[in-house]
């Protein structure tokens, strides 16, 4: 059985593809660490690609009365145990792809990748954690990673959080 094989019968891979299907749920983003989050509803669609090596999500809603569209593509790159994302968004990123790694660890999907601020030599964190609680509840939560500024360390705080109901 090939490492793909397996990893879709036991691995990260059957997680990945325990998310295929619609989905519609709660979507909030925090653009302050402590502020109320912008709230609104969101659709979304999870579907297999390249033959289950990947999944696709794929989502749509309404902040602010301005038409959000965004896109990931989860995977591990089995040969070296990584778990990468690639995601793209209508308002937070930009022309700009989040790209996100991190070694797959008890097959719990949580990424890490990096952008900078304002100041490009701030460095900035985005760490992107997927759950599944049940087979009909599936939460992607994203996370700001605060870098080192005026002398106060880094953290961490909530940026955007789907938490999808099966369709």
């Amino acid at each position: 059985m090939s490492k793909l094989e397996e990893s879709k019968k036991t691995g990260i891979h059957s997680k990945l593809l325990k998310m295929v299907g619609n989905w519609k749920g709660d979507y909030k983003v925090w653009l302050e660490p402590d502020g109320k989050p912008y709230e609104s509803e969101v659709s979304g669609s999870i579907k297999p690609v390249l033959k289950d090596m990947f999944v696709l999500h794929e989502y749509e809603n309404t902040l602010d009365d301005q038409q959000v569209y965004g896109m990931a593509l989860y995977g591990c790159f089995l040969k070296h145990n990584d778990l990468q994302s690639a995601w793209i968004d209508s308002f937070h990123n930009g022309t700009s792809i989040m790209f996100s790694t991190a070694k797959n660890k008890n097959n719990i999907f949580d990424v890490m990748g990096h952008y900078t601020g304002a100041d490009e030599n701030d460095i900035w964190g985005w760490r992107t954690v997927i759950e599944m609680p049940s087979d009909d509840r599936l939460l992607i939560t994203m996370y700001n990673v605060f870098p080192e500024m005026d002398g106060k360390p880094s953290f961490e705080a909530k940026a955007v959080e789907f938490d999808y109901k099966r369709n």
